[in-house]
């Protein structure tokens, strides 16, 4: 069994393995594409995204738009 990562442990995912169905919902609902969501992920990585870890995930908000995502690359939410 592994810990849970913590804020000062968990690093941003290098890229998006996967979509909750949530989130593809969400993502329909708000017009967002895949490469949206990979916008607001490269702006955290440059360091342009408010990046903030709480409960297990990262909250990343860009250009209006809110990811909520894993360490391991699983988009949980995904809307403006």
């Amino acid at each position: 069994m592994t810990a849970e990562p913590t804020e000062s442990s968990a690093e941003l995912p290098a890229s998006i393995s996967g979509y909750s169905d949530e989130a593809k919902s969400d993502m329909a609902e708000d017009n967002l594409s895949e490469a949206d969501i990979q916008g607001v992920l490269d702006g955290a990585h440059d360091g342009r995204a408010e990046v903030e870890f709480d409960d297990g995930h990262f909250e990343l908000e860009f250009e209006d738009i809110d990811v909520d995502i894993t360490p391991d690359g699983m988009v949980l939410e995904a809307d403006r």
